[in-house]
């Protein structure tokens, strides 16, 4: 038995005209269709409904909706209304215009990297709403990703990303973070100087664990940490302070403070790699591949900076 469930939008657009027109031929005319396939519209979408929905006075007068036509008008108005809206919102998410992205961060990242992206991209994307969720524990955002309450989030490339497809970004060396005079004028500090030094370190992130891994491997053990953080800012404020030095990726640094000297390592430390990544196997929204294109002509330019901090050093 047929029910409403099999009326055609077609048979609705033909409603909604005629009973605009109240004519089939001008109906006809404004969609572009004969007369008869209108009428052939009209006649299943009767079928269907189980009675007329226009009275056929014939001759010049016009047609007119039968009781039963207005009340199915009135959904089909609906109906129509809300097909228009999932259309216009079909095409702004193809443009990258409409929908939501939600992007995990992390300190040095959001100080240095994330407002150049976003800057870039809210001006063709003002109907995304943006969301960014910034966290200390870098692990944190990975497992947000997994669970997809993240679409893309920023990372340390490590070997322990499974599920995930990544994209590297940029190398992102460490320094030494000094008060100025507290360690040799050269560009460069021996590693095997700093057991000798009082140390600022973080807490266990992904970072420090690079960091130990790396300086275990050059021989390079039991430093003398005094204070540890995962705040950039507290730490290098205790360099400033007097407190002791720091090893930090270049990005956490802010190379602009007067009271704090940066130094290259000899030999070099392996940099760390800043990466961007998102779940495997799952379709992403325009509006999440343009960010990923954005981020990844950004972290080109900053690579090529932290090119030249590696030949000035």
């Amino acid at each position: 038995m047929a029910t409403l469930q099999d009326v055609d939008f077609r048979q609705l657009t033909a409603l909604r005209e005629v009973a605009r027109e109240r004519s089939f031929g001008r109906a006809a005319q404004a969609l572009g269709y004969t007369q008869s396939a209108v009428s052939q519209q009209i006649a299943s979408l009767e079928r269907l409904v189980g009675g007329p929905v226009f009275d056929r006075p014939g001759g010049p007068k016009p047609v007119e909706l039968t009781p039963l036509g207005t009340l199915l008008l009135g959904h089909a108005d609906i109906l129509m209304e809300q097909l228009a809206t999932a259309d216009a919102e079909l095409r702004a998410f193809a443009r990258g215009q409409h929908g939501s992205l939600s992007v995990g961060t992390f300190q040095s990242v959001s100080v240095q990297l994330l407002p150049q992206i976003v800057r870039e991209f809210r001006p063709g994307h003002t109907g995304i709403d943006l969301r960014l969720q910034e966290s200390d524990d870098l692990d944190r955002l990975v497992d947000d990703l997994r669970d997809g309450s993240l679409d893309l989030s920023f990372v340390v490339v490590t070997e322990e990303v499974d599920g995930l497809e990544v994209i590297e970004l940029f190398d992102d060396p460490f320094v030494l973070v000094s008060p100025p005079g507290e360690v040799s004028e050269g560009d460069r500090v021996q590693l095997e100087q700093l057991p000798e030094l009082a140390m600022i370190g973080e807490f266990n992130t992904p970072c420090q664990r690079q960091l130990d891994a790396d300086l275990r491997r050059a021989g390079v053990a039991d430093l003398n940490v005094v204070f540890r953080s995962t705040d950039n800012g507290a730490i290098q404020a205790m360099v400033r302070a007097g407190v002791g030095h720091a090893l930090m990726p270049a990005l956490a640094v802010d190379a602009d403070d007067p009271d704090v000297r940066m130094q290259r390592m000899d030999p070099h430390l392996p940099p760390r790699t800043i990466g961007l990544a998102w779940r495997a196997h799952r379709s992403s929204s325009p509006a999440a591949e343009e960010f990923v294109e954005i981020a990844r002509r950004v972290g080109a330019a900053m690579q090529e900076r932290q090119g030249h901090l590696e030949q000035a050093g």
